[in-house]
């Protein structure tokens, strides 16, 4: 199979305004990670923030350099006694159009973008169609004035439905909606056909600065991955700002120099309509209730929420660092969302503080700060009881198509307690060894399917149907019991798993 040809870099040659306010001939060149900005001078420079962040190209693009990183200016001896002088710049984003803007002013209004699977995240069959018909129903829809389109005995009709919004939602961070964008060829004999551009959009409740109108499109994006079942690459990034002053708003055009990027790893494993858990366009109001409640409390759930999706990302490469990610995920989960804390008697209470104050007038030492770190600890939810806590509400819901889903997950935290302390706690490795993909799956399932539960997620309407390998839920599903099954065999032959600690 040969290999696919690599893009070639997006150049752009202009003018770029230095911090003097001189302006100097550059070039931009958009290529990902290796986006640069290379000025030429006449004169040596001492800045190394040498461009102040916009630039004219010869094409009239408005050019508005963001995050940059600048390095010392090189040069380049021309003859004996002259010399020519360079810099290369990096932006962390580029925005063209028809204006610059201040990154750091409150003036985003808008931001577009398109994750990887949007197209199957809100596919609509009725949208966009082909259809055979009689002569007789499209004559009259056919007829342009006293122009009639001569028809044969069967022709074919494409079509566009005409719903530009697939559907849209109000959050706490902005209107998000969805909209078709399609373009029509129909220049016959040689092609007539319908080209769709789906994009997502957050318009914001009051303008942004960049990066405050970005970490909302990470928000969002983060939504959508767990939606997928994969990580949402992201491309096609739009922004509107306050400075556009035209009635027809002209979008800019903002590239990303690290774009989040649909890992290669079980890339085989594409999202299905039929399988993933939320079907806006059937139902609407069930992904809408989902998505506000989800966005709600992602301030909180944050930091569990990305190292879920960074397990996602490696798709279906398992490894210890992937396990123990999974269930400290759980440990770093804000307190409303893990068992409350326990009382303690008096008597207890009395001698932790005892214990506390000894341990404190001792010299600062590992064992000294361990001891200290577990007596703080006393009546709080330790990291089983947390998963146990939000595997019970998976099982409150799955009921009997995941029996032993404790299990599963207890065994994981044991095994990631083996790896972070040394401890297996009765667990024969050997055996279990081969299962840490499954007890990884396990966890991952857990918490993102719990999270999604008390966002108001309608699982049963979910199990009713029938489901394939297109999403990480159903393929957990499909080979739960086989893998389950394993599991107590395995745990049947060493010491009776504890349910809790």
């Amino acid at each position: 199979m040969s290999k696919k040809k690599k893009t070639a870099p997006n150049r752009h040659l202009g003018t770029f305004q230095l911090l003097d306010n001189r302006n100097v001939v550059g070039e931009l060149k958009l290529d990902g990670k290796n986006t640069n900005v290379r000025i030429h001078l006449d004169s040596p420079i001492e800045s190394q923030n040498i461009v102040k962040g916009t630039g004219v190209s010869y094409a009239g693009q408005q050019i508005t350099l963001i995050d940059c990183i600048s390095q010392p200016p090189s040069f380049i001896q021309t003859k004996e006694d002259e010399f020519r002088y360079y810099a290369n710049i990096f932006p962390h984003y580029v925005a063209l159009g028809s204006h610059h803007f201040d990154p750091d002013a409150n003036c985003i209004k808008r931001i577009s973008f398109q994750p990887k699977d949007i197209y199957t995240l809100f596919y609509d069959h009725d949208v966009l169609g082909h259809r055979f018909s009689k002569r007789e129903d499209l004559e009259a829809l056919l007829k342009d004035g006293a122009r009639t389109v001569p028809l044969g005995e069967h022709p074919h009709f494409i079509y566009f439905s005409g719903k530009y919004c697939a559907i849209e939602a109000t959050t706490s961070i902005g209107k998000i909606s969805v909209h078709h964008r399609p373009a029509f060829n129909t220049r016959p004999p040689a092609s007539a056909h319908i080209d769709n551009r789906m994009l997502i959009s957050l318009e914001f409740h009051s303008h942004l600065t960049f990066k405050e109108a970005m970490d909302n499109l990470l928000t969002l994006n983060c939504f959508l991955s767990y939606v997928a079942g994969r990580v949402q690459g992201i491309k096609n990034i739009e922004i509107e700002t306050s400075i556009d002053a035209d009635e027809t708003p002209k979008p800019l055009a903002v590239f990303a120099s690290y774009a989040t990027k649909t890992s290669a790893k079980g890339s085989h494993h594409k999202p299905h309509a039929g399988d993933i858990p939320l079907n806006p366009i059937n139902s609407p109001d069930e992904f809408k209730r989902v998505l506000t409640s989800w966005i709600d409390r992602h301030h909180e759930w944050a930091a569990s929420r990305w190292r879920y999706v960074g397990c996602l990302e490696k798709g279906d490469l398992y490894d210890i660092d992937r396990l123990v990610a999974a269930a400290n995920m759980f440990d770093i989960l804000p307190p409303d969302a893990t068992p409350i804390p326990a009382s303690i008697s008096a008597e207890l209470e009395k001698a932790r503080k005892e214990c506390q104050k000894i341990f404190r007038d001792l010299p600062v030492s590992p064992d000294r700060n361990s001891i200290l770190n577990s007596l703080g600890r006393i009546g709080k939810p330790s990291l089983p009881k947390k998963v146990n806590y939000r595997a019970q509400i998976v099982a409150n819901h799955f009921g009997k198509s995941l029996p032993e889903i404790s299990t599963a997950c207890t065994t994981g935290v044991k095994i990631r307690n083996y790896f972070v302390h040394g401890s297996l706690n009765g667990i024969n490795y050997k055996k279990i060894q081969p299962l840490i993909p499954f007890l990884t799956d396990a966890l991952e399932f857990v918490f993102s399917a719990s999270d999604l539960i008390e966002a108001g997620w309608d699982t049963q309407q979910w199990l009713d149907n029938h489901h394939g390998f297109g999403h990480s839920f159903s393929r957990f599903l499909i080979h739960y019991k086989e893998h389950s099954d394993e599991l107590i065999k395995a745990l049947d032959s060493d010491t009776e798993l504890s349910s809790s600690e």
